[in-house]
């Protein structure tokens, strides 16, 4: 059965070979196989992450956007096979598995970004950057003012005049409490990618117990996701 191995070429440029291997190649295809299978577990692994991270992880768009990519090339390649071709359907399965599971990652980080706007937009530019890209930077910018203006719409014009110049966790704002940010003391299932030694768990009780951690690869810990948070965001740690 066909796969996406035999589809996606993981070059993010439009020039890249023909993603659809012919006969006779086997070293060629082998070689685009692996180069697939690299680019797509990489989605599966952001995907896998962000699913079971409490925070906002760096996105993965440049992945998103080779794939998207491939995938416009390969519809292309196929409306020049016979209509009826008996690969035609399996392809189409396999482009729709890879839509979905990018459509499933985008539509996690929105959901992350609409649950702690105010406390991602605090931030400072840098932060942002990192944590955003552009278009969702824009979207959060937005989502913060709509809801905003419905809170006012709704609630606030209706209050006596001294709660006008009031703002949800703004700098103007007389609430002493923070915005909504992520619990980064939960406890998450984590797998060694490699070998990781040293990992500081700190005893926030304050009674002496902060010890370090080894981790050997592929094994699987239950640890705070504030301890490992640095290890999966560098890729030696991935959420299970």
């Amino acid at each position: 059965m066909s796969s996406s191995l035999d589809l996606i070429n993981s070059h993010p440029t439009a020039d890249s070979e023909d993603i659809l291997a012919s006969n006779g190649q086997s070293q060629d295809e082998e070689q685009i196989e692996l180069t697939a299978n690299e680019v797509i577990q990489s989605l599966e692994k952001a995907w896998q992450n962000e699913l079971f991270a409490p925070e906002l992880l760096e996105p993965q768009i440049e992945v998103v956007n080779c794939l998207l990519d491939q995938i416009k090339q390969t519809e292309e390649n196929l409306e020049q096979l016979d209509k009826g071709h008996f690969g035609i359907p399996l392809y189409k399965i396999e482009l729709d598995r890879i839509r979905f599971l990018i459509a499933s990652y985008l539509r996690l980080r929105l959901q992350k970004i609409q649950t702690h706007v105010h406390f991602l937009l605090k931030s400072g530019e840098d932060d942002i950057s990192a944590r955003l890209t552009p278009e969702e930077a824009t979207f959060a910018k937005s989502f913060k003012g709509n809801m905003d203006g419905l809170f006012n719409t709704l609630a606030l014009k209706h209050m006596p005049s001294k709660s006008a110049d009031f703002s949800f966790f703004g700098e103007n704002s007389r609430s002493k409490g923070e915005a909504p940010k992520p619990n980064l003391n939960s406890a998450v299932f984590v797998k060694a990618v490699e070998d990781v030694y040293g990992v500081l768990i700190e005893d926030e009780a304050g009674r002496g117990r902060t010890e370090e951690y080894d981790m050997e690869k592929d094994s699987q810990h239950i640890l705070r996701y504030k301890s490992v948070s640095h290890l999966v965001q560098s890729g030696a740690l991935r959420l299970v």
